[in-house]
């Protein structure tokens, strides 16, 4: 019986001891890149998420456009021509003849049924500018079934701005404060830049 040679294993012994620090460093900065990569994900998901939840709280804004429409004026008829006659008065008595033009506004959209009106008041039906103008809102007020006026401005005269304060109460009509601020906006005065 032969006895095979011993083999000396001994300088690849060596040989894996010395590529075996190598391996594992590279292993293990393996599984460091592989954890860094997956921290750096889970950070980046944490703040889409964050900022998507930021972005849903945030309130939202609706820019709404109003088209209101306005119609054509009517030229007055001729006080000479087309007006009624008023009957004889008795004496001392003094007619005065003037003449109110109004617009209306449908404003069913601030509450269902409001409307809002503006009165001219002319001296003469040639006059060319008015002398004073109001503006109203008209409402079925349901509780007593009753149609309501609310004042809203009034104007000394076709060049003046509208003056808005104290001129009703919206409260005693069935509007809000803001519902009346809108529908006084939809005052259709007649005139330019107002």
């Amino acid at each position: 019986m032969q006895l095979e040679p011993k083999h000396d294993y001994s300088a690849v012994e060596k040989a894996l001891a010395q590529n075996e620090a190598p391996a594992r460093m590279r292993i293990m900065t393996g599984q460091g890149l592989r954890a860094l990569a997956v921290m750096v994900g889970m950070a980046i998901l944490a703040l889409a998420l964050g900022w998507a939840w930021y972005i849903a709280k945030e309130p939202k804004v609706e820019v709404v456009e109003k088209t209101v429409e306005v119609e054509k004026i009517v030229e007055v008829p001729s006080p000479s021509t087309q007006m009624p006659q008023v009957p004889n008065q008795p004496s001392g008595s003094k007619i005065v003849r003037n003449f109110v033009v109004f617009q209306e506004v449908d404003a069913s959209m601030i509450r269902n049924g409001l409307r809002v009106y503006a009165g001219h008041k002319y001296a003469t039906s040639e006059q060319r500018d008015y002398d004073y103008a109001y503006c109203y809102a008209l409402i079925w007020r349901d509780s007593d079934g009753v149609e309501v006026r609310l004042r809203l401005s009034e104007k000394a005269n076709a060049t003046d701005r509208p003056e808005f304060d104290n001129l009703g109460n919206p409260q005693a009509v069935g509007l809000t404060d803001a519902q009346a601020d809108e529908a006084a906006s939809l005052c259709p005065y007649i005139g330019t830049g107002i």
